[in-house]
């Protein structure tokens, strides 16, 4: 990440495709630093990655699957 974000119990990593649909939600445990993602079943195409800490977003980045 970009930047340090502090993470509380209820966050989560979200992964939506670029109209918006969600293909993955994962829990973060508190304390995570590095949490290694598993993109190898999604269709190629163009996902944005969020961290949610219950309905606060806390950061997004784009990326490019192929």
């Amino acid at each position: 990440m970009a930047e340090d974000v502090e993470l509380g119990a209820n966050s989560e990593i979200v992964i939506e495709n670029i109209v918006g649909q969600p293909f993955s939600k994962l829990q973060i445990e508190k304390n995570t630093f590095e949490q290694a993602i598993n993109v190898k079943d999604l269709p190629n195409g163009i996902y944005f990655i969020k961290i949610m800490e219950g309905n606060n977003l806390l950061f997004t980045n784009k990326f490019v699957k192929q």
